[in-house]
């Protein structure tokens, strides 16, 4: 049978998404896998889909549970795994048929990374990544160029109970990027390519993508601090001036969209963005929103 996959798949209010996602791993060209659905307290038809699909299908496990929040489902879902390889899926997105099978081509890496589709309303956008191999010397270059979130991506479940990788439970936003971190703290090398292997939905207006957050500034700032600890751990000293800037632009980009210039400026604060630095932060963006308007 060869070496056994488990795709874990939070699953929340997803009725008119879950089943075309399951589907697709359903018919996946890679055959030794198992689907581990949790279901995160939806109130909707979610749970009788899941529970119908896993009654037709041996290869899927549903698990029940209360609303705990997408960290806590995937923990859920890596305790529960047996796979020698874990792969994440959300519930409104899609894996190309030969996605499995293509990430496990490149399965001498400890983690792969494969490219994707973004699908907003009737338009197709291909996020095609350059393929390149990383390794000690420049691993952390990996989460600045990819996806943050887990979906996509290859991931070796001994690294991940080896270090007791997680995601951290008690924040909504964000828990992706410091689970990446984390597991590329323990990673020898990846490889990222450019295979379009999955298919991102944007449309689901329910989706964490489109909700506000006004602790966004905190939460990646735990993002940040886990590049510290990278660095502690493997005994670099590598410059995160850039990864303030980047997260501080993604604050940005969220508190103007929701008009919270309170929490905007505490993350200026936070990120130790100069005044200088700021405003010319702020004209630059702000030019490039009247110019779209």
């Amino acid at each position: 049978m060869g070496i056994r996959i488990s795709i874990i798949i939070p699953v929340y209010n997803a009725e008119d998404y879950i089943f075309e996602c399951v589907q697709s791993i359903l018919e996946q060209t890679y055959r030794n896998i198992e689907i581990i659905i949790i279901d995160d307290g939806s109130v909707d038809r979610s749970l009788e889909i899941l529970d119908q699909l896993s009654e037709k299908n041996s290869m899927i496990r549903v698990i029940h549970q209360e609303n705990k929040g997408v960290s806590f489902a995937r923990n859920i879902g890596i305790e529960n795994a047996i796979g020698d390889y874990i792969i994440f899926a959300d519930a409104d997105d899609k894996y190309s048929k030969d996605a499995i099978a293509t990430l496990m081509k490149y399965s001498q890496y400890d983690m792969v990374c494969g490219s994707y589709r973004q699908i907003e309303k009737d338009e197709i956008k291909e996020m095609i990544y350059k393929k390149e191999i990383f390794n000690s010397a420049n691993m952390l270059d990996v989460e600045r160029q990819v996806a943050h979130a887990p979906w996509g991506k290859l991931f070796k479940k001994e690294i991940i109970d080896k270090n007791n990788i997680k995601f951290p439970n008690e924040i909504p936003c964000g828990e992706d990027d410091i689970f990446l971190i984390n597991y590329l703290t323990y990673a020898k090398d990846a490889i990222v390519i450019s295979d379009l292997i999955y298919d991102y939905n944007l449309n689901n207006l329910q989706s964490a993508m489109h909700k506000y957050y006004p602790l966004l500034y905190k939460y990646l700032y735990m993002a940040y601090e886990a590049k510290k600890m990278y660095c502690l751990v493997r005994n670099e000293q590598l410059n995160l001036e850039s990864d303030k800037k980047t997260y501080y632009n993604e604050c940005f980009r969220h508190y103007i969209s929701f008009n919270d210039f309170d929490n905007l400026k505490k993350a200026k604060n936070l990120f130790g963005i100069r005044n200088n630095m700021w405003l010319s932060i702020f004209a630059w963006k702000m030019c490039k929103l009247i110019k779209h308007f």
